[in-house]
């Protein structure tokens, strides 16, 4: 069975409606739930690897995720999970696309996936400056913090789903470090929907002290 007729086989309409719905723009969704493409992707990994990255074409929505998913439990170094990465961004048109591979990225080199992301930050779609959006989220650190925040705030694009993404990482920036983000956000150049975006996302956090989240609400613009 081929990848397409096994994701044909495992295809629940419900789900399809329910994706199309919550992932706008979204093309060629069959309607296979997460948990199935994993253990599709994991199996691609197993037994095909670099052969499946190598040679397969995604077409539709799931074979996308397929894809990217391979990419990250295909035991390889970090330079070439890079160059696998380059090649699976050009697919990404939607979030979903974006944020579960990035999820499931997991990579303890950090200086060369790092170089990456904020390569990622400086090409000019959406989708690829999402990508390193949510990426950075990763570097979340001691050593990383404050180039974090400043990549946030250089992070334009008129793109909505670019302008979310930085608000999320602002927020989640907030979580883990309160006082460097709280100064962050009294004096950043981010614009006003992804400032007040930024601001609702931390108010929304059950990370979030109420008493804090009073004063969040107060520096709305």
């Amino acid at each position: 069975m081929d990848l397409r007729e096994e994701l044909l086989s495992n295809q629940d309409l419900k789900y399809k409606e329910f994706s199309e719905k919550l992932i706008p723009g979204s093309q060629n969704i069959i309607g296979v739930r997460t948990p199935v493409l994993r253990t599709i992707s994991k199996s691609i990994a197993k037994s095909e690897g670099i052969t499946f990255l190598d040679t397969f074409i995604p077409e539709f929505h799931e074979e996308k995720l397929v894809y990217g998913f391979v990419i990250t439990y295909t035991k390889m170094d970090i330079d070439e999970k890079i160059r696998y990465l380059k090649k699976y961004i050009p697919y990404i048109d939607n979030w979903a696309l974006c944020d579960q591979i990035s999820i499931n990225l997991k990579d303890s080199e950090k200086e060369p996936f790092w170089n990456f992301v904020c390569d990622c930050l400086q090409q000019p779609g959406e989708y690829e400056k999402r990508f390193g959006v949510v990426n950075l989220m990763k570097f979340l650190d001691d050593e990383h913090i404050n180039l974090v925040l400043e990549k946030l705030e250089t992070a334009e694009h008129e793109g909505y789903y670019l302008k979310m993404g930085v608000a999320w990482a602002v927020s989640v920036a907030f979580v883990k470090y309160p006082e460097r983000t709280m100064d962050f956000l009294k004096d950043c150049k981010l614009d006003d929907f992804t400032y007040n975006k930024s601001l609702q996302k931390i108010t929304e956090s059950f990370r979030v002290s109420k008493d804090t989240k009073e004063i969040i609400r107060t520096m709305k613009r």
